[in-house]
């Protein structure tokens, strides 16, 4: 994600901070950058010759999120890619939701090694038919283990392939379930052996990797790694040794680990040029009124999977209106990484906002600042406020600011510790359920609705993204 705002310089940064921490940071390289060419701004471009630079980083394990669009479309830049990271002996990992048939068998053809987008059980067995190892996603929005599992429990499929994964996490849930022990926890009460769950956390995916000389297990010539359980079943940790060393005893860090200085190069990455206006927010409409047929995103708890909406929309002076009452209300992406002046509009479902705005700079794949509301002024006043802290997150209601999140770090992450922005987080949720808001995570949801890597539709600055086509459409019909 740093590397979508700041490229390899950021990702470098980010990957020698790690090392000050007892945590091995492996590192998979963007298969290109952005993963929406042409239909996207970010802040960095990253080609084929800086993924050949990057290939040969220690920490490179493979190619990220290969996405099934730029292989149908034989993407030049992407093959280049791909040739690189077979020349490196690395691996090459894909991202192909809702992917079956003709479209998946020309996919793995080009050695894609794991998919971690199947929402269903059978989704994943026609993949693993394939020769695809299985990473089996348990985050925030995307609640797809509980499907996805019953490959083990039900098709009875042998668990060597598979592993447990996470994708996007907020701190509240790492704080209050667990991160992969949560994960290791729920595969066991869904009817997974014990051992089996563990292994798809540990050794499956070392193995997966090509790092299991290094990692995945305890045993000889690996680094002495080991989580402590009181029991296999519970998997409630006692003690986290790294490196041979005491790092964490009963749930509490025993050991200090020095906190960075960020230089103002990560942390001053907005950059819109200007105050927004309430009029940067219009749909404009080439009738003076009527009604106007819309494409709408239409989003749900539990899942990243994306529904394809239709609405018939009331249009005053020119203006196409949200209908807040009927759960439609416009949603704008506006370009914050080279202030070319961009901003996407378009219609969205699922949200409930009843009045008011919510704003995000963490927004897939371009993190451009991220808004949705019930009217322009709202969606003015959390644009312009998400500027001003440098990124994070935001409410707002009339023309007031309820709350904030400041992510300054890229405008992704806070310095803060997990609880504080657990804490502020927590409050944000409360306060856009306050406003209606119905998503268990909205601010997540809202990371992922305008992702164009997710059928059915996406939206980016330059505007709506149909997913299947990959190409940008009018958010009006007629």
């Amino acid at each position: 994600e740093v590397g979508i705002v700041l490229g390899l310089k950021g990702i470098r940064y980010v990957l020698d901070e790690a090392k000050k921490t007892p945590v091995k940071a492996f590192w998979k390289v963007p298969s290109h950058i952005p993963f929406a060419p042409g239909m996207e701004t970010t802040g960095a471009v990253v080609g084929p010759e800086d993924i050949k630079e990057a290939l040969t980083w220690e920490e490179a394990v493979g190619l990220a999120e290969v996405i099934v669009p730029s292989i149908v479309q034989k993407n030049p830049d992407l093959l280049k890619a791909i040739g690189y990271t077979i020349a490196e002996s690395k691996i090459l990992e894909g991202h192909a939701p809702a992917t079956r048939g003709r479209n998946l068998i020309a996919y793995s053809i080009i050695g894609i090694r794991s998919d971690h987008e199947s929402t269903t059980a059978e989704e994943a067995l026609e993949k693993l038919r394939v020769g695809i190892d299985i990473m089996i996603r348990e985050g925030s929005v995307s609640h797809d283990l509980k499907g996805v599992i019953k490959l083990i429990t039900e098709y009875k499929m042998p668990t060597h392939r598979c592993m447990l994964v996470t994708d996007d996490e907020t701190p509240i849930d790492v704080a209050n379930l667990g991160h992969m022990d949560y994960k290791i926890r729920y595969a066991i009460s869904e009817g997974v052996d014990p051992i089996d769950a563990i292994q798809m956390a540990t050794i499956n995916p070392a193995r997966h990797f090509n790092i299991d000389h290094l990692v995945g297990s305890i045993s000889p010539g690996r680094y002495a790694d080991i989580v402590a359980v009181s029991s296999l079943d519970k998997i409630d940790i006692k003690f986290v040794v790294a490196n041979g060393e005491l790092y964490v005893e009963d749930g509490k860090l025993v050991k200090d680990i020095p906190l960075p200085d960020y230089p103002d190069w990560l942390t001053n990455t907005i950059n819109v040029g200007r105050e927004l206006t309430e009029a940067d927010f219009d749909i404009k409409h080439s009738k003076e009124k009527g009604t106007a047929k819309v494409r709408v995103i239409g989003v749900k708890d539990g899942t990243l999977l994306k529904d394809a909406l239709e609405a018939e929309l009331p249009i005053v002076d020119y203006k196409i209106q949200v209908d807040p009452e009927k759960d439609i209300l416009k949603i704008a992406v506006i370009e914050r990484h080279k202030a070319t002046g961009n901003i996407g509009l378009g219609f969205v479902s699922g949200f409930g906002l009843k009045e008011g705005a919510i704003g995000t700079t963490v927004a897939h794949d371009n993190h451009n600042i991220s808004i949705v509301g019930t009217n322009n002024r709202d969606m003015m006043v959390a644009a312009n406020h998400l500027i001003k802290i440098r990124g994070g997150m935001v409410v707002v209601k009339d023309g007031k600011i309820l709350g904030d999140l400041p992510l300054p770090i890229a405008g992704l992450m806070s310095p803060e510790p997990c609880e504080k922005v657990k804490e502020m987080l927590e409050n944000l949720h409360k306060l856009a359920s306050d406003l209606g808001c119905k998503l268990t995570s909205p601010f997540m949801t809202l990371a992922f609705t305008i992702l164009p890597a997710i059928p059915a539709y996406g939206i980016t600055d330059m505007g709506l993204v149909d997913v299947f086509q990959f190409k940008l459409v009018s958010p009006i019909i007629s």
